[in-house]
């Protein structure tokens, strides 16, 4: 009885087992031929064993360089199957790499990125620039054009760049495009056409455009200069022009070499020949090598013969002899209409002659130089 019980359950367990559904065993190459639902739980045990072989197989094809090792450029730990020495590795502590060609092309640390090939991003627009901020994106920098790259802030361009130029905003005198942190109000920038403006405390002081500069507010001051560099001078001609000779003196070069002055002044002329001081103030003015001179009526008590004037300052002090006619001179009283001179000494010294070459003056009663009005002489330095 026993015996045919065991051999009724074997027929019932060999049915059992001929009804019993397998999963079978996929092919696989990648991890994503695997079939995450095989093997089922009816599979024999020697199919399972097949699955497992299948994974290992996918993890070595698709993780070829998971050795222990993951610094390595040339066999990074996460490589393209098919090409090994390219892809993620870890460059050290904190710090992720990426190498084609078994070579590190990107770092990134926790202070930095650091790349050894071009970056070659897109060209981006004044409005969304190709480099940004994320919490400023229409600020950064972009490509305005072949070989010309911008700047944005806000949106609009602030400056760009080409092989021959740099590109700035026009400004103005209040917010001039070339300024300073600290004084923003002050600097350069566009007003007109062909016209370059600069701006101090927000007002335009000068233009400098195609046909000069203007000066429109404030003063402008230049060195002295000297005679050999004169500090108003011509491109090209750069010895000739104008220079500061000493105060309230203006020096003229030509070649180099001083070749008149620009003066003007008043001095103290003392009349000598008098029984009393005698003294008047005389104006001058030279420009180049020709001074006016104004000298004004010296009269008084004569006690000498001679009649001379002294006071001139060198600026006007001629390097000869000069004479001329005076008009209304007074000898013991009387007019000398005509026949009295002045000469104009080297020295500056002013000698009156009664008759051409001759002093003569009576030495007593009134004597005088002119004209009440005084008398006005125009003469050479040379």
């Amino acid at each position: 009885m026993k015996t045919l019980m065991r051999r009724c359950a074997a027929i019932v367990l060999g049915l059992t087992l001929g009804l019993t559904a397998w999963a079978g065993l996929e092919t696989v190459t990648h991890i994503q031929d695997l079939n995450s639902s095989w093997p089922l739980g009816s599979d024999l045990a020697s199919t399972s064993d097949d699955h497992i072989r299948n994974i290992k197989s996918a993890l070595k094809t698709d993780f070829p360089n998971f050795n222990g090792t993951y610094t390595s450029a040339s066999l990074p730990v996460f490589a393209i199957p098919s090409d090994t020495n390219t892809g993620m590795y870890s460059v050290a502590a904190d710090d992720l790499g990426f190498t084609t060609g078994g070579t590190l092309r990107f770092d990134i640390s926790t202070s930095a990125f650091i790349a050894t090939l071009p970056w070659r991003g897109q060209d981006g627009t004044v409005g969304a620039p190709a480099i940004s901020f994320s919490g400023d994106t229409d600020t950064g920098f972009y490509h305005v054009a072949a070989n010309q790259p911008g700047i944005s802030a806000g949106g609009s361009r602030v400056w760009s760049w080409s092989t021959a130029q740099a590109f700035a905003l026009d400004g103005t005198a209040a917010l001039p495009s070339v300024s300073f942190d600290s004084d923003p109000d002050t600097g350069i920038y566009r007003r007109a056409a062909n016209a370059i403006s600069f701006a101090a405390g927000g007002s335009l002081i000068a233009d400098v455009g195609t046909s000069g500069i203007d000066l429109q507010a404030g003063t402008l001051g230049i060195p002295d200069g000297s005679a050999g560099t004169p500090a108003v001078h011509f491109v090209n001609d750069p010895d000739t022009g104008f220079y500061r000779d000493t105060n309230n003196q203006i020096g003229i070069a030509l070649a180099g070499a001083t070749a008149g002055q620009i003066a003007q002044g008043t001095f103290t002329i003392t009349g000598t020949g008098f029984t009393a001081g005698v003294t008047g103030t005389a104006i001058y003015s030279r420009v180049g090598n020709i001074v006016t001179l104004y000298v004004p009526q010296l009269t008084g008590t004569s006690n000498a013969a001679t009649f001379t004037a002294t006071g001139a300052p060198a600026i006007i002090q001629p390097t000869r002899a000069q004479q001329f006619s005076v008009s209304d001179a007074v000898d013991n009283g009387a007019t000398q209409s005509g026949t009295a001179n002045v000469r104009v000494e080297t020295s500056g010294t002013l000698t009156y002659l009664k008759i051409e070459n001759a002093s003569g003056w009576t030495s007593s009663g009134t004597k005088a130089s002119g004209p009440a009005t005084g008398q006005t002489f125009t003469y050479l330095m040379q």
